[in-house]
C-alpha cells in the first residue's frame, strides 16, 4: 500500500535527511496549532448529549449546544441570521488560530475534553434567590453587573453594618467522608480594598477549607483548612475581568450541613463591622464531586449534569491509516497529574476488539496489537499543565511495535521496551477517539502511512529530531 509523498515543512509530507532520502507523508492530521483537520475517512464528532462551556480568545464563557467540540481560547461564530459574513460558515468554530485583528492566539486553540460532572448547587448564578443561598450580615442584589458569559447576571454581595464576618452561603452540600470535591466561583473586585474568600465550612465552623484572593491582583492572600479538613489542590485563574477560584478538599467525616460559602473581606480581614456599602461581584458557583475544577455547569433549581465527552474520527485503511506501517504523534496537556488522578481515558486509536495506542487508566502509555502489550516508562514529572509529547510506530516489515513520550517537548525521550507486530490489529470499526477525561487538551495529532527509516534506530532518531517541530 502506497500514500502520496509530498515536500516542505508546511505541508502534509516532511522529507529527512540522512535517513536514505526516504520520505513521510501525513496521511491524517487533526488541529496542528490551528483548527484544520483532514476529514479523509470522516469527520470529528462528539457524542456528549448535553450542553457544555467554554472559554473563547476574549475571555468569555460560552454555552455551546450538545455534539459542539471545545476549543479553549478560540472563536466561535453563532450567526443567528444564518449569514456567513468573512468567516465563511455560518455557525462553529473559525478554522484560524488568530483573534479578529489577525494577531497569533496564545495558546493556539486545542480540543478539550472533559469527564460527565455535576453541580450540586442550585441557583447557581442567583446569589439573591433565598431558596438557595442564605445571607448572613450581606445584601445579595442580582444582575448588577456583566458575567463572564457576557450577560448582566452576575450580582453584588453586599456587606451590612453588623460586626462578623460577612457571608452568603448554599447548605445544601452533603459531604462524604475523605471523598475529594472540588468548590469553585468567579469574583470580581467592585470596592476597592475589598477582597473575596472562598470557604467549605461545617455547621460549627470547626472543619474547614477556604482561599482567599485579592481581587485587584488576583493573587493569593490565605489559604488553609481546620479541623478534620484537607486541602488538597487550590487555583485562582484571571478570566476576561474576573477570577475563577477554586479549592479542592477532603472533611474527615459526613455531614448533610456542609456550607458552600463567600465571605467578604476587608482588604485581609475576615470579622469587622462593615459599613453597608462596601461589595463584591459573584458569579457560577459550583460545587462538584471530583479532584479537580471542570468547565461550569449552570443551575437554576437543581443540581445539573454535563454529559460525558468522547470524540471520534473513522480510521479507515487506504485514506487516513495504514495497518501495516505507520508513525502517531500526539502532542497534549493534561490539566491533572496521572500519578494522582488514575483511571481516565486521555485519547486511544481502537477498533471494535482492542486498541492499538492509549492513555488511559494508568500512569503511561500503552500499545497493544492484539496478542502482546508494551508500555512507556512511567511519567516522572507532574504532569498537571504539562505539554507532553507521544510516539507510536509499528511495521509489519520490521514486525516492530515501539512507543515513547518526552515531557520536555523533544528535548529528551523515553522509549518503552520493543514489542513484535504482525499486522494482527483488526481494524474493523478503527476509529481514533479523544476521550473524556478530567480535562486534556489535544494540540495535535498526526498519522503517518510510513516510516521516515528502516531500522527502529533510524525512526527514533528522526522522532527525537523533528517531533517537536511537526506537531
Amino acid at each position: 500500500m502506497s500514500f502520496p509523498k509530498t515536500l516542505g515543512f508546511g505541508g502534509y509530507g516532511f522529507r529527512p535527511t540522512g535517513l536514505g532520502g526516504k520520505g513521510i507523508a501525513a496521511i491524517l492530521r487533526i488541529l496542528n496549532k490551528g483548527l484544520n483537520y483532514d476529514k479523509a475517512g470522516g469527520s470529528l464528532t462528539n457524542s456528549i448529549t448535553s450542553t457544555s462551556t467554554v472559554i473563547d480568545y476574549q475571555g468569555t464563557v460560552l454555552t455551546l449546544p450538545a455534539g459542539v467540540i471545545r476549543f479553549p481560547n478560540a472563536r466561535y461564530i453563532d450567526h443567528a441570521d444564518g449569514k456567513t459574513y468573512n468567516t465563511g460558515i455560518a455557525t462553529g468554530w473559525e478554522a484560524l488560530d488568530t483573534d479578529s485583528n489577525g494577531v497569533k492566539l496564545i495558546p493556539a486553540p486545542a480540543i478539550f475534553t472533559e469527564i460527565a460532572a455535576t453541580n450540586l448547587l442550585s441557583y447557581s448564578e442567583e446569589f439573591d434567590n433565598v431558596n438557595g443561598w442564605t445571607d448572613q450580615r450581606t445584601t445579595q442584589v442580582g444582575n448588577t453587573t456583566i458575567s463572564p458569559r457576557g450577560d448582566l447576571t452576575a450580582d453584588s454581595i453586599i456587606v451590612d453594618t453588623s460586626g462578623g464576618t460577612h457571608n452568603t452561603f448554599h447548605n445544601s452540600y452533603t459531604s462524604i467522608a475523605s471523598v475529594e470535591h472540588t468548590a469553585s466561583i468567579y469574583v470580581k473586585q467592585s470596592t476597592l480594598g475589598v477582597n473575596a474568600q472562598l470557604r467549605i465550612s461545617n455547621a460549627t465552623g470547626t472543619n474547614t477549607s477556604f482561599l482567599s484572593v485579592d481581587l485587584a491582583t488576583g493573587l493569593e492572600i490565605a489559604s488553609g483548612a481546620t479541623g478534620t479538613a484537607t486541602l488538597i489542590r487550590k487555583s485562582i485563574e484571571q478570566v476576561g475581568s474576573w477570577y475563577k477560584i477554586s479549592i479542592t478538599f477532603t472533611e474527615g467525616s459526613a455531614s448533610t450541613s456542609y456550607g458552600y460559602m463567600i465571605r467578604v473581606l476587608k482588604g485581609t480581614v475576615e470579622s469587622y463591622t462593615g459599613n453597608g456599602t462596601d461589595e463584591i461581584y459573584a458569579w457560577g458557583a459550583q460545587m462538584e464531586k471530583g479532584s479537580y475544577p471542570t468547565s461550569y455547569i449552570p443551575t437554576t433549581t437543581a443540581a445539573v449534569t454535563r454529559a460525558l465527552e468522547s470524540i471520534k474520527l473513522p480510521l479507515a485503511s487506504g485514506t487516513n491509516f495504514n495497518q501495516a506501517e505507520g508513525l502517531l504523534l500526539f502532542r497534549f496537556t493534561p490539566t491533572y497529574d496521572f500519578k494522582v488522578i488514575l483511571g481516565y481515558g486521555v485519547f486511544s486509536v481502537r477498533s471494535g476488539t482492542g486498541f492499538l495506542y492509549r492513555l488511559a487508566n494508568e500512569n503511561f502509555l500503552r500499545s497493544y496489537d492484539g496478542t502482546s502489550s508494551v508500555v512507556t516508562p512511567v511519567f516522572t514529572a507532574n504532569t498537571e499543565n504539562l505539554e507532553i509529547l507521544a510516539c507510536l510506530f509499528y511495521s509489519t516489515s520490521l514486525n516492530k511495535r515501539v512507543i515513547g513520550k518526552s515531557e520536555d517537548l523533544g528535548v529528551t525521550w523515553q522509549w518503552g521496551v520493543e514489542g513484535t507486530y504482525d499486522g494482527a490489529y483488526d481494524i474493523t470499526g478503527n476509529t481514533f477517539r479523544i476521550l473524556g477525561d478530567p480535562g486534556s487538551k489535544l494540540h495535535s495529532a498526526l498519522l503517518y502511512g510510513n516510516l521516515p527509516g528502516t531500522t527502529v534506530v533510524e525512526v527514533q532518531t528522526w522522532v527525537e529530531a523533528n517531533a517537536g517541530n511537526l506537531t
